[in-house]
């Protein structure tokens, strides 16, 4: 999914079915005189202290693997498209957000 694609009609599962929602009920909610939002999407973060079995953890599990003499094995499909983000690139993001006006 793209930021500039605002709705999947099919083939989403559960996960991305409550973010979609969770953002079509905020924009409910600012059409109805509530207030502005954003919603950002980031892609899954890998870093320090990165928990095991997450989308984040999948380089190190493929880097485990091959330390091991182990053959890496990633569960998504072949056309799962993900780009994973630096912790550190997220907090400086997030912050610049945060910040821009001041």
């Amino acid at each position: 999914m793209r930021e500039d694609q605002p709705w999947v009609c099919s083939g989403i599962n559960m996960y991305a079915a409550t973010k979609l929602a969770a953002e079509a009920y905020l924009e409910a909610l600012a059409g109805a005189g509530g207030p502005d939002y954003i919603a950002l999407r980031i892609g899954p973060v890998y870093g320090p202290r990165v928990s095991p079995g997450s989308n984040g953890s999948l380089l190190l599990d493929v880097v485990d693997a091959l330390d091991a003499g182990e053959r890496p094995t990633v569960s998504w499909s072949r056309e799962s498209i993900h780009s994973f983000v630096y912790i550190d690139d997220v907090a400086e993001a997030l912050e610049r957000f945060f910040w821009r006006d001041q």
